[in-house]
């Protein structure tokens, strides 16, 4: 796909029209003039545009075939089972992990065979009729009429919190619900999915843009499985398992309290862990911290390191940020800058062998680096 983009121009058209995806052109939003916008867009002027068709290579693109699939997915069980909810909370091996509670009280309801193969028939059912998705901006309160007469309290609770005066609907063949991303314009572009059986729920998988837009084989992690649900457990017993109850509690206790109140669980869970650390004694010799950029990996490490160390341990703390190649060394992207999200940006060898080293008791020599001079010259050891 040309990703330098298309000059465009046409007043009243949609990208949809101008871009023209197939089957064999495919792509689900646009990037125009650098701003993505959805594929039924309207050109409001007589300008010339730059346009980019973003297909499943892209990762904005897949946000929103992701939030599409969380569309049909609800709307096919609406379809199936009107007594029962879908609730996407977290994802499992790079997929959705979908479950499934009763409308009427919230009990959870574990999915089955039967289940499942109905909600599978009914989304490529859907699919395969290729029902447009209408967008429609209407008022707040208009938003709040209409859900209160299809009985839909949930999404009252949401749009309740909603500080602006509009809100964006997506019609589909009478479903409507209050999705929070952009839509692709049918159903039909829907065509790639996978739903897996894993109790209590079901996990949908979708192609990945770091799969190289292919569906990613499914390998669920059970341990991480198992956090994910405690924690969903904890986030329901304190009432924060829902964006509206989360307002809630910010609107009658304020930031603080909830800061605080998440800052109490994430002390527990570390107390758990240290103590689990400490039973095992020597013969544990390394604890990896994996997880995407900015998400808290070195703060947390600090805040482990000085809880083991309240316990009478000794810990040494080391960052992959430390193993960073000389900055001439390091891969450029192609936005011209260095690529510090590349593997190829770290010096792997190096670490492995400092790792091995201290695993075997040895005295190790520990690169750290200057981001400022772009060098790893200074250690400790």
């Amino acid at each position: 796909m040309n990703s330098t983009g298309t000059v465009i121009e046409g007043r009243g058209k949609t990208l949809g029209e101008l871009m023209a995806p197939s089957p064999e052109r495919a792509g689900f939003c646009v990037r125009l003039d650098n701003t993505l916008r959805e594929l039924d867009y309207v050109i409001p002027d007589d300008e010339r545009h730059t346009a980019v068709l973003l297909d499943c290579n892209d990762p904005e693109a897949m946000k929103v075939y992701e939030g599409s699939l969380r569309y049909l997915a609800g709307m096919a069980l609406e379809r199936i089972r009107p007594d029962l909810k879908v609730i996407i909370s977290y994802a499992v091996s790079r997929s959705l992990f979908l479950r499934f509670e009763k409308r009427n009280n919230g009990e959870l309801v574990v999915a089955d065979v039967k289940l499942k193969k109905a909600l599978l028939h009914e989304m490529r059912t859907i699919v395969k009729a290729d029902y447009p998705i209408a967008k429609k901006t209407v008022g707040k309160y208009e938003a709040l009429k209409l859900y209160a007469k299809l009985g839909a309290a949930d999404r009252i609770e949401a749009l309740s919190y909603r500080p602006e005066e509009t809100v964006h609907l997506y019609f589909c063949d009478g479903y409507i619900p209050y999705p929070y991303c952009y839509m692709v314009p049918t159903m039909g572009a829907l065509s790639h999915f996978r739903l897996t059986l894993m109790k209590p729920g079901m996990v949908l998988s979708y192609p990945r843009y770091d799969a190289g837009g292919k569906i990613p084989p499914l390998d669920p992690d059970h341990s991480y499985a198992r956090a994910l649900r405690k924690n969903l457990e904890w986030a329901q017993c304190a009432g924060l398992d829902t964006i509206a109850k989360v307002n809630k509690t910010l609107a009658e206790y304020g930031a603080v309290t909830l800061t605080s109140m998440c800052e109490a669980y994430i002390d527990r869970q570390m107390s758990l862990l240290g103590e689990s650390i400490q039973k095992r004694g020597r013969k544990l010799k390394l604890i990896c911290i994996a997880g995407p950029s900015s998400s808290g990996k070195t703060t947390f490490a600090k805040r482990l390191k000085t809880y083991l160390m309240s316990l009478g341990m000794r810990p040494i703390r080391i960052s992959l940020d430390d193993y960073y190649l000389p900055k001439s060394r390091i891969p450029v992207g192609s936005d011209g800058k260095s690529d510090l999200e590349s593997i190829k940006a770290l010096d792997i060898a190096r670490f492995d062998a400092d790792i091995s080293s201290l695993a075997s008791g040895k005295p190790t020599r520990l690169p750290q680096y200057d981001f400022t001079t772009g060098n790893g010259d200074s250690f400790r050891t």
